[in-house]
């Protein structure tokens, strides 16, 4: 089988796009969420619709969540549904985590079409991978506030699952809204508030759950309380809220029986604090602090099995985050001049590396990291309306400074410089809805200052334009559609850029270094030389698609086409002229321009309100068009497919998934070529309800998932082996006064 544009579909993801494609038209069921089942992820606060009709727009309200879908907040730093977004977005609500007893990245990102996991199973390595492309091209925040550590293999992303609200995936370029990194797309997490934990006018509540996982024995446990000072008066309006979670686990088992992944075992201590304010009815102030410590014996490189005493020594290895932050936000309805949002925030990034391999000649090498972040981000949104147009413009400012300390046994470390950048960024974006919101056009700009420094290194600054612009067509009354339905046709041009890291600019030193043979064989030697002159990557990326619902009918689909320029690669430069490759002097250099194409479906269909059946299918190449080799970081052709079952008079939810991946043999000469395969996922959840039940009782959740039922061994296209058969269970009491 082919799709229309002649591409082979393998037989498996063909067979299930075949099974989606059958689904009746005319169901009238309720609908609740895009295709993975997502459900409506909208903030407490007021709608933005509502600032249209107090500013005198038409009534027709352009973005009814029930409608079109779950709300996403940060594609266009405004409250639009999900099908009314110019580019593609994806959401996973605190719902779809809890299914899977989310414990890390992979778990968050499960299931999302065009999006992947990169560098390895361990967790502490794990980050997202959009579109074919991941690490530095992938912009990663927090509740709004950026997390740029980058470091090699040690990580980039450390957040604790339990704690999120939600993530929103933002695939292909959002540099005009975000700027630097956003060059393939953007990962963005909320956390949890008070308001998530408390029920009407209840004046404490609190969240205790216990769990454990299997493939890895972790034990789990996460209390949360949450309150406001008082249940009447002024004080009324302060909310809070504090939790912690511990996940204590061994190695983790690989599929089939083939043993453990040595040196995977991870301790765990994460915890939130939030206070919020809202000293009047359109004010809010929040202040957030959170805590990311682990500790465990790994490889350097995690994304790699096996340590060894040369160039991937075992160490022992303490993660600690600081995430301090403060929100303010000003929405009043009655004002369309007035939506007003500022956010501070600071990271406080350390890591310690002990060598912990008694061979090698680096036993006991102390390693320390310090890598922080503070920013501020300001904007504002005013409406234009006339009577049958309104006009949204969002504009705003943002300021970040990086700043990297690093030592070696107390000394210099060059493998990772002293350095601090200084990030200004201006931007604004306006969403014109004509006719009634027939027509929506989302123009955007931001320009982008970058200042890097290190010591004793030359300086390196720049400045860089990302446009954008969308456009939407929505159809209902005029292609005859019943109530609740629509087509809407979209299209997108954004730019992305990516500037330099302290690494790329200021690494030297020794790489690695050990003998090519028995004494007295010469020891080999490959060293980093530093390249102040790196420019900055830069992507071009056009999309076109389709959305259409009909009663409990849902279907997306999108195209889109990336040009990406002067990828920074680390090159070798120089061989050893007596041993060759590879030994020799390497350096990071603007060698490569990419092209990236590929198109994403998703399809779900709800039925008698208890039943829905969904799926999404990826498909995504690259090509380095420098040097006509495909991409190392592509993934293969993959798919989901999802059925779930809710009985709401037993409080008993089900789900059962399928994911299956197509073998990647497109791949860089010499690289590591995948086998495709197929995993099995269930879950079950149940609440005590019914009318007989307690009111103490219904506060219970369990919760039971089960991940690769058939303990399938797996390698991933990166070259990382998947863990084995998974079960994770969890019990949960909420309760309120």
């Amino acid at each position: 089988m082919r799709d229309a544009l002649g591409h082979r579909i393998p037989g498996r993801i063909a067979f299930m796009i075949a099974i989606l494609l059958l689904v009746p038209l005319d169901a009238h069921a309720q609908d609740d969420g895009g295709a993975g089942g997502e459900k409506s992820a909208a903030p407490k606060s007021p709608d933005a619709s509502k600032k249209a009709e107090a500013a005198g727009a038409s009534t027709k309200d352009p973005n009814d969540p029930a409608r079109f879908g779950e709300i996403i907040v940060t594609a266009t730093l405004t409250e639009r549904s999900r099908d009314l977004q110019p580019n593609s977005t994806q959401l996973k609500d605190r719902q779809q985590l809890d299914d899977v007893l989310a414990s890390d990245i992979e778990d968050v990102l499960r299931y999302l079409p065009g999006v992947t996991v990169a560098d390895g199973t361990r967790t502490l390595g794990q980050s997202p991978n959009i579109r074919g492309l991941q690490g530095e091209r992938v912009l990663n925040t927090i509740d709004g506030g950026r997390l740029t550590f980058s470091s090699a293999h040690r990580g980039r992303v450390f957040v604790e699952p339990n704690f999120l609200r939600s993530a929103e995936i933002i695939a292909g370029p959002s540099s005009a809204l975000q700027g630097s990194n956003a060059l393939g797309g953007a990962f963005n997490m909320r956390t949890l508030d008070p308001s998530d934990i408390l029920r009407g006018d209840s004046i404490f509540g609190m969240q205790i759950g216990i769990g454990l996982q299997t493939v890895n024995d972790e034990f789990n446990v996460s209390p949360i309380i949450a309150g406001r000072l008082a249940r009447e008066g002024p004080w009324n309006n302060v909310e809070y809220l504090f939790g912690y979670t511990g996940r204590f686990s061994n190695d983790i088992a690989l599929g089939g029986n083939l043993g453990d992944i040595p040196f995977s075992a991870l301790d765990r201590n994460n915890a939130i604090a939030k206070v919020v304010w809202s000293p009047t009815s359109v004010d809010r102030l929040a202040f957030r602090y959170l805590l990311f410590d682990a500790k465990g014996d790994q490889p350097r490189n995690g994304s790699v099995i096996d340590p060894d005493d040369t160039s991937n020594l075992l160490v022992d290895r303490k993660t600690r985050q600081h995430t301090y932050g403060i929100e303010y936000e000003r929405r009043d309805a009655s004002n369309p001049w007035v939506d007003l949002r500022a956010n501070v925030y600071f990271n406080d990034m350390r890591i310690d590396e002990t060598v912990a391999s008694e061979t090698s000649p680096s036993n006991g090498q102390a390693d320390k990291i310090d890598y922080d972040t503070f920013g501020v981000n300001v904007y504002n949104t005013s409406d234009l309306a006339t009577s049958n147009t309104l006009t949204r413009f969002t504009y705003g400012v943002e300021y970040y400074r990086d700043e990297q300390e690093a030592t070696r046994n107390g000394g210099t470390f060059t493998l990772f410089p002293d350095g601090r950048s200084n990030n200004l960024g201006l931007y604004a974006q306006a969403e014109i809805m004509l006719w009634d919101n027939l027509v929506t056009i989302v123009p955007g700009l931001r320009w982008d200052y970058f200042d890097l420094e290190a010591t004793d290194q030359d300086s390196r600054n720049d400045n860089n334009l990302s446009p954008k612009i969308g456009a939407l067509v929505t159809l209902d009354d005029e292609i005859n559609l019943a109530d609740g339905d629509y087509l809407v046709l979209a299209a997108n041009y954004a730019d992305g850029f990516r500037a330099p890291t302290f690494s790329e600019l200021f690494i030297s030193g020794t790489h690695f270094a050990f003998p090519v043979g028995p004494p007295p064989a010469p020891v080999g030697v490959a060293t980093f030389i530093p390249n102040p002159d790196l420019d900055p990557e830069t992507s071009q990326s056009a999309e076109a698609s389709l959305r259409f619902k009909k009663g409990g009918f849902r279907f997306r689909g999108v195209y889109y086409r990336t040009w990406a320029e002067d990828f920074i690669e680390l090159q070798l430069v120089q061989p050893d002229a007596m041993l060759g490759p590879p030994f020799g002097l390497y350096q990071n250099r603007n060698v490569a321009n990419a092209r990236i194409w590929g198109y994403e479906l998703e399809v779900e269909y709800s039925f008698q309100n208890d039943f829905r059946i969904w799926g999404n299918y990826s498909y995504v190449k690259g090509t380095n068009e420098t040097d006509d080799q495909p991409l190392a970081t592509i993934p293969p052709d993959f798919a989901n497919l999802g059925f779930d079952y809710t009985y709401l008079p037993a409080g008993v939810r089900a789900g059962f998934r399928v994911r299956i991946f197509d073998s990647q043999k497109r791949v860089p000469d010499g690289e590591f070529q995948s086998s495709g395969y197929t995993l099995y996922d269930l879950f079950m959840e149940w609440r005590p309800s019914g009318e007989e039940m307690p009111d103490w009782a219904r506060g219970f959740r369990l919760t039971v998932s089960f991940d690769n039922l058939t303990d399938k061994a797996y390698v991933t296209y990166q070259g990382t082996p998947g863990h084995g058969f998974n079960v994770s269970a969890a019990l949960y009491y909420t309760a309120t006064w």
